[in-house]
């Protein structure tokens, strides 16, 4: 696993940060479950911050400890 990765895994979800468990659909999805991608992308665009932001997906999220790697 790589460094960035595992340092991640010790960090809290915010405005640079968020964890998917399951990849976001995209065949036979909504409009709706498409725009999930979208909104998350957006959230993070339009927050300021000084250093990058990180979607990581396959990761199940563990509220003070860290986090699940649950998939690629």
């Amino acid at each position: 696993m790589s460094t960035l990765i595992e340092s991640l895994l010790y960090q809290n979800e915010g405005t640079a940060l968020d964890f998917k468990k399951e990849q976001y659909p995209f065949q036979r999805a909504t409009d709706e479950q498409k725009y999930e991608l979208l909104k998350d992308i957006l959230a993070f665009a339009n927050s300021w911050r000084q250093d990058d932001a990180y979607i990581v997906i396959g990761v199940e999220e563990v509220v003070g400890g860290r986090h699940i790697p649950v998939g690629t």
